[in-house]
């Protein structure tokens, strides 16, 4: 015969104790900690907020500069195309005048009719 060794076990209400011990621990540990993780959220959401605001005044600034910079740079490109619009006109004017033959300033003879026609 087997001889069997029964280990004694707490009882329900022990067991509950023990339990309801551990909560209330737990429960004093967490109101402990409670408000330095408050804390510690709040501290690092105010340096995150502050880093975004520092990088978007940053990248504003950036933006403001880089059209300004563009705005420059067209105008600059549009007046140098004005420039060479206005040289060409001069240009082309003074072809113009220098191809075109110079009508003499004598004056006519007058025109007389004749023989049905008109003559000079």
């Amino acid at each position: 015969m087997t001889r069997r060794v029964v280990m004694p076990q707490p009882s329900l209400t022990d067991r509950q104790r023990t339990l309801v011990r551990d909560l209330v621990q737990l429960v004093e540990t967490r109101a402990v900690a409670e408000p330095a993780i408050d804390d510690s959220a709040r501290a690092r959401k105010e340096a995150a907020q502050r880093e975004f605001d520092d990088d978007y005044q940053t990248v504003i600034v950036r933006f403001a500069a880089a059209k300004d910079s563009a705005e420059r740079e067209v105008e600059s490109a549009r007046a140098a195309v004005r420039s060479a619009h206005e040289e060409e006109k001069r240009s082309a004017a003074a072809r113009s005048a220098a191809d075109t033959p110079r009508r003499s300033t004598k004056p006519r003879p007058p025109i007389r009719k004749g023989a049905g026609r008109w003559r000079r």
